[in-house]
This record gives structure tokens, C-alpha cells and sequence, in this order.
């Protein structure tokens, strides 16, 4: 088979296919032309089927609905931050009752009037991080040292858990 003939069967299955791709297309248009009639014109049966027989049946169900919704809740188990309490090891313990202090109170130490710094807008990382970072769905801190490092869009490589704390003072506290 020559160069010709190969060239010729690729254009030819290149037709059918654009052949094929059209009348799917006008099939498609076709039944949207013949439904969308049927469909306009019957709107008032069809709306029937989308509505309750009673007001206190979509009451009840929205209730229902709600109670349900409160028991599956009360049974999921969330993320809790371990108790300061519960480590025994002190210089640990006195080293992350410092980095909560700092979490809670960072506009004392690096705020407009920091006594470590001056060099932030006066919030503090618990006004994004509640409760120093320990509420579940509160921007929490659970999963930092599992996350981190890790590739960052906005800076386009890896990051370590230390750089996205310097870009949270650049950015978040204005820095």
C-alpha cells in the first residue's frame, strides 16, 4: 500500500467520523425539538408530580428531615485536639503552651505594638486558627505535620510548614 492510498483511508475514516459526530448531533436536536414542545405545553401535570399533597406533609418531611440530619450528626466523631494536660514530658509541654500563647495573643509579640517585633496588623492568628487552631472545621492545625512539606500553587514549588507561616505574617497579618 502506498503512502497515496494510506493518506486517502485516514481522511476517509476522518470523514466518517465527522459523518458519525453530525448525525448524533442532529438526532440530539431532533428530540430536544419534539420534547421541549411537549414539555412546555404539559408544564402544569408535570409541575403536579414536583408538589406535596398538603403543606403539613412538606412540614412533617422538612422536620423528619432536620431530626435526621441531628442524629447522624451527634454520632460522627470529630477531630479533638490532644489536652496540654495529658503530656508528660514538661519542656514539651512549656514549649507548646508558649506556641499557644503566641497563636492566641501574636498581635502582643509581633502586632503594631509587639514586643517582640513591630511588624503585623494587630490580628492574631486565632482570628482565622479558632481556639489556637484546635476546632474542628475552625481552620484547625490536625494535619500539619502530615501535609507538610507540600506543593503550594501560588509560590508554584514545595513549601515547608515554616515558609507557610511566614507567607500567613506577610499576608494574612500584613507583615
Amino acid at each position: 500500500m502506498s503512502a497515496n492510498d494510506q493518506n486517502n483511508n485516514i481522511n476517509e475514516e476522518r470523514l466518517l467520523l465527522i459523518v458519525k459526530r453530525l448525525l448524533n448531533l442532529v438526532i440530539v436536536l431532533v428530540a430536544v425539538i419534539i420534547l421541549l414542545p411537549i414539555i412546555f405545553f404539559n408544564q402544569a401535570s408535570i409541575s403536579h408530580w414536583f408538589q406535596t399533597s398538603s403543606k403539613k406533609e412538606a412540614t412533617d418531611s422538612v422536620e423528619t428531615t432536620i431530626k435526621n440530619l441531628k442524629d447522624i450528626n451527634s454520632k460522627i466523631v470529630y477531630w479533638v485536639a490532644p489536652s496540654i494536660a495529658s503530656i508528660n514530658d514538661s519542656l514539651v509541654r512549656k514549649k507548646i503552651v508558649y506556641g499557644k500563647e503566641l497563636i492566641v495573643n501574636t498581635a502582643t509579640y509581633y502586632g503594631p505594638k509587639g514586643t517582640i517585633i513591630k511588624m503585623s496588623n494587630g490580628m492574631n492568628c486565632q482570628n482565622c486558627h479558632l481556639n489556637a487552631g484546635t476546632v474542628p472545621f475552625g481552620n484547625n492545625y490536625s494535619a500539619v505535620a502530615t501535609t507538610y512539606p507540600k506543593y503550594r500553587a501560588r509560590s508554584g514549588r514545595i513549601e515547608s510548614v515554616e515558609k507557610r507561616v511566614n507567607d500567613c505574617f506577610e499576608r494574612s497579618l500584613n507583615g
